[in-house]
């Protein structure tokens, strides 16, 4: 009785060994240090009826990374740690397979990969993930340039931590997580969208800024990589705001700090206006907690409002050293 595998459209098919084996012969296709043969023996993959494709690729890609660094004998009969970094890039292409095959469920594709980029970027927008923008100021024939113009094969450039962060936190998705962007398109995107300002001259520095993140010359900050093209397009990482000493400019900049937080920027915050522990209020002796309770609240906003699960808020307070609570603030 044959193995039935379940791919991830949903559908059973009769396991095929030799699809397994041309993957992982293709992941490491040109990494001469990486023998595909291997990573086979080494999964030590057990074949079970009703077993997800998406299960097999996983024990793939862990197998692959945990032979980045494996313990041999030094001929000395001592065993030592040995580097092997190509293994890195081996589970970045199984987990890059990944994405493609998700992808192309997503957009209805025969082959994984890439495909119509202006489809895609109109589709995209109409799930109100991208910013009308890519509509109203790219023409049809740009948006075809420009798609023309992104390199698949720079995917190949990542590291298994870098696609794998790449594709947690940056790449535009779905209401229940599906795959909408690949990353090339995630860089075409933020670099169509950087290229706005420069009018008639928006397409050929559209592609030059391609060019630097996908060759991954440069990145870019973390809000940029996040929001660029989408609706909510916050660019910057950090904002400044002073603290002046009464109850409603203290809740104020708790009130924008966090929606700064939410779409991706930290917040420096100056708190050395607020009174410091015991100082009067209004005449009444001792009455002030200091600035320590309100760099608590600040810091419980920075928990809380988590960018949307992409990164972590984050913040900095700045307190003058003349400040009476300076001691206890460090």
């Amino acid at each position: 009785m044959a193995i039935m595998i379940k791919k991830r459209d949903g559908h059973y098919e009769p396991l095929s060994v030799e699809k397994t084996k041309k993957m992982i012969a293709f992941a490491c296709l040109g990494l001469e240090s990486c023998d595909p043969i291997e990573l086979e023996m080494d999964s030590k993959l057990q074949f079970v009826d009703g077993m997800s494709t998406k299960e097999i690729q996983k024990i793939l890609v862990q197998t692959a990374i945990e032979k980045v660094i494996q313990k041999v004998d030094d001929g000395y009969g001592n065993m030592v740690n040995r580097m092997n970094q190509d293994w890195q890039y081996v589970a970045a292409r199984l987990f890059l397979f990944d994405l493609y095959k998700e992808a192309a469920i997503q957009r209805k594709y025969k082959a994984f990969g890439y495909g119509n980029f202006p489809a895609l970027v109109k589709k995209i927008v109409e799930a109100k993930r991208y910013a009308d923008f890519f509509l109203t100021k790219y023409t049809e024939e740009e948006l075809e340039e420009l798609g023309d113009y992104i390199k698949p094969k720079r995917d190949y450039l990542f590291n298994y931590e870098g696609i794998k962060l790449l594709a947690d936190r940056y790449l535009v998705k779905g209401y229940d997580k599906e795959v909408y962007e690949l990353p090339q398109e995630r860089f075409m995107a933020i670099a169509m969208h950087l290229a706005l300002i420069e009018g008639d001259r928006k397409v050929e520095f559209a592609k030059k800024f391609y060019d630097l993140m996908s060759e991954l010359k440069m990145t870019t900050a973390t809000p940029t990589l996040a929001n660029a093209g989408t609706p909510f397009h916050q660019l910057s990482s950090c904002f400044i705001s002073g603290v002046d000493d009464n109850l409603w400019s203290i809740y104020d900049v708790n009130s924008k700090f966090s929606r700064v937080s939410k779409h991706g920027g930290a917040l420096g915050i100056y708190m050395g206006k607020v009174r410091a522990l015991n100082s009067d209020i209004r005449g009444y002796k001792n009455s002030s907690g200091g600035v320590i309770p309100w760099i608590r609240l600040y810091n419980d906003t920075a928990v809380a409002v988590d960018q949307l699960g992409k990164r972590k808020g984050g913040a900095t307070v700045t307190l003058d050293i003349w400040h009476k609570d300076f001691y206890e603030f460090v």
